[in-house]
């Protein structure tokens, strides 16, 4: 991973937690910045055409059902998509699931922090009303801070 995709994920990561979107020109520098890599002579290294048009196939394929079903944004769509396409498919893969894995830790953190975790259980063992009256509550949680947490592991650890 190049500290380019690492620094525009800090900015995603940050513009998302103030505002809770994803601006369409990070995503636009982010597949400029993959192209970029298919140029001969240009010293950033990136995975191959193929590598990297399947890192973006596997990015729209795994993230659109999850914007269609209204469990992430688009732009959080689009920008994973983009990370494919900059890090190739294997790289995508070790991304996707480490983003998924933090996002899930973040919400349960936030449940805690918030006295929430019982509730839920207690909502979805005794009451389907209930727990459609907690679903209500739903708070959207920025998916940029877990892409960027994911990015910052993979960088130092993958």
């Amino acid at each position: 991973m190049n500290i380019l995709l690492l620094a525009a994920l800090c900015y995603g990561a940050l513009v998302d937690i103030q505002t809770q979107r994803i601006p369409n020109a990070l995503v636009l520098a982010l597949l400029g910045l993959a192209l970029l890599q298919q140029i001969p002579g240009v010293p950033l290294a990136g995975p191959s055409l193929a590598s990297a048009l399947a890192g973006l196939g596997l990015g729209l394929a795994l993230n659109l059902p999850c914007y269609a079903f209204g469990l992430m944004g688009a732009g959080d769509a689009k920008l994973l998509a983009a990370c494919g396409a900059v890090l190739g498919w294997s790289g995508f893969i070790w991304l996707q699931l480490a983003s998924w894995l933090f996002l899930g830790v973040l919400s349960l953190l936030w449940l805690l922090s918030h006295g929430q975790l019982q509730r839920l259980f207690w909502h979805r063992r005794h009451s389907a009303t209930a727990a459609a009256e907690l679903k209500a509550e739903t708070v959207r949680l920025p998916f940029g801070g877990a892409l960027f947490l994911a990015a910052l592991v993979q960088q130092f650890y993958g």
